[in-house]
């Protein structure tokens, strides 16, 4: 049987993955849109083999600009985009991104970009309404 090729919106830590593994749906996931930095490293970790996996990584400053065009880091109360000040730390982010083929911001994806996919997930932005969020949605 032919795997579903999936595309994951606001993907969080990947519990839409998560969802169609636990039905037993034959599925790859061909990218994500996520630019919430604990969510990415979580989503990589837990799906992507993100500590046992190495990559080439470019020069500090192009890594900084990757994931910024990305508008990874994003604060949308402060228009500002934080990521990492240590090196460590924002290879880390740099590969989390690589390996769950992260496209960031949801607002800035040009459909003639994405891989090809079969099926379109998403789910809302919940910190607004979660217990791990300020519950002010």
């Amino acid at each position: 049987m032919k795997k579903i090729k999936v595309f994951e919106c606001f993907a969080g830590i990947g519990t839409q993955r998560m969802a169609l593994r636990n039905l037993g749906v034959n599925f790859q996931s061909v990218g994500i849109s996520e630019i919430d930095i604990p969510a990415i490293l979580s989503y990589a970790s837990i799906h992507d083999n993100l500590d046992s996996v190495e990559i080439d990584y470019p020069s500090k400053e192009e890594m900084i600009y990757f994931l910024t065009n990305k508008n990874i880091g994003l604060n949308f109360k402060t228009k500002k985009i934080s990521l990492p000040k240590q090196e460590d730390k924002l290879k880390l982010l740099y590969k989390a991104t690589i390996l769950s083929n992260c496209f960031g911001d949801v607002s800035l994806l040009d459909i003639k970009k994405l891989p090809d996919f079969d099926l379109f997930t998403y789910s809302f932005p919940c910190q607004s309404i979660s217990n791990a969020g300020k519950r002010e949605g």
